[in-house]
């Protein structure tokens, strides 16, 4: 089973720049088979605009290789009513965690626990 999801910056963010722990518990997300990534031009702009200012070249390689194997959606709503889950690499304590039109996940606790893949329990709406 696919599940679609849709990340936030600090989870690409997480992968190339992170500390140990947290790299490998994003990079394996991103690297988990059973997830469809789903993004908005927004998050696009959001993730390449400043390794691009800074030519950060090794960094854009690697968000560009990011896009080209997601599927973009133009539409916030749109993404929202396809994805089940945000996964994300940001604390529980963001506003985000409070909505209730997607489930947000983070992978700091994957990091606590030393886990290295993520799982998704999701409704089964």
């Amino acid at each position: 089973m696919s599940y679609k999801v849709f990340i936030d910056t600090s989870l690409l963010i997480a992968a190339v720049c992170g500390e140990e722990p947290l790299r490998q518990c994003a990079l394996a997300v991103l690297n988990e088979p059973n997830i469809e990534f789903w993004y908005s031009p927004m998050l696009r702009l959001e993730a390449t605009l400043q390794p691009a200012h800074h030519k950060k070249v090794l960094e854009l390689a690697f968000m560009e290789e990011y896009f080209n194997g997601a599927s973009c959606m133009g539409n916030l709503n749109n993404i929202y009513a396809k994805c089940k889950v945000l996964v994300t690499a940001g604390k529980t304590t963001k506003p985000m965690f409070r909505t209730e039109l997607v489930k947000v996940v983070t992978i700091l606790s994957l990091v606590d626990a030393r886990q290295d893949r993520i799982k998704l329990f999701l409704d089964s709406n």
